[in-house]
Order: C-alpha cells, then sequence, then structure tokens
C-alpha cells in the first residue's frame, strides 16, 4: 500500500511522489525542499553522498532524494523516528542548501480524523 503526494512547483512543474506507508508506527514522514546556497560542484556532491551515507548509519531512512527543476533545487524524503533527528539533518545540509522541512502523513491515517 502507498501514498502519493503532488506539489505544484510553478509554471507547468508538478512532482509527482508516490511513498509507501510504513508499518513501524515510531516512524516519521520527512520532505525536505532545498535551494543550492551556491552553484553545486563536484566535491558538494560528494560532501551530500557522504552525508546520505551518514544518514543511513543513523538510522534514517532515505526514501527519495531529487535535483527539481522550479523554486526547489532538491527534494529530499526520508524517515527518521523523531523531529531530532530531522533537524540534526537540516543542520548538517545547511552548508549546502536552505532546506525546508515538512512533516508528512499517510492519507490513509489522517482521513481517520475526520
Amino acid at each position: 500500500m502507498s501514498f502519493a503526494f503532488l506539489f505544484p512547483l510553478g509554471a507547468n512543474v508538478n512532482i509527482f511522489i508516490l511513498l509507501p506507508i510504513f508499518s513501524e508506527a515510531s516512524c516519521l514522514i520527512f520532505i525536505s525542499l532545498g535551494r543550492f546556497r551556491k552553484k553545486p560542484t563536484s566535491e558538494m556532491s560528494a560532501q551530500a553522498t557522504k552525508m546520505l551515507d551518514d544518514m543511513k548509519k543513523n538510522g534514517i531512512q532515505l526514501l527519495g532524494f531529487y535535483w527539481t527543476l522550479g523554486r526547489y533545487d532538491t527534494v529530499l524524503i526520508f524517515s527518521a523516528p523523531s523531529e531530532k533527528d530531522a533537524m540534526k539533518i537540516a543542520i548538517d545540509a545547511a552548508e549546502l542548501v536552505a532546506t525546508e522541512t515538512m512533516l508528512a502523513f499517510p492519507r490513509e491515517e489522517t482521513t481517520r480524523l475526520l
């Protein structure tokens, strides 16, 4: 089972994301939108790859990482045990990108609140 998000990013540019629903109740899903602080280089890419590897070592599951067209340059989708873990990722990435991070909820769970 999965759920989907559609992000309008501007003039005829949209991102459609299909994510699995996790059975782990303690797992939170985050979507982080990023803007490069400067022109990307191969060194920055290597630094980002190391950061992604470190995330996995610290129990963060990478669900998707995309470069995008439009207002944001990157979209990072990940699951983490807590908001503090997500904040750590934002702090670690601050040298490379300015981020806006959202906590995402599966549609099936939120419609039960109606």
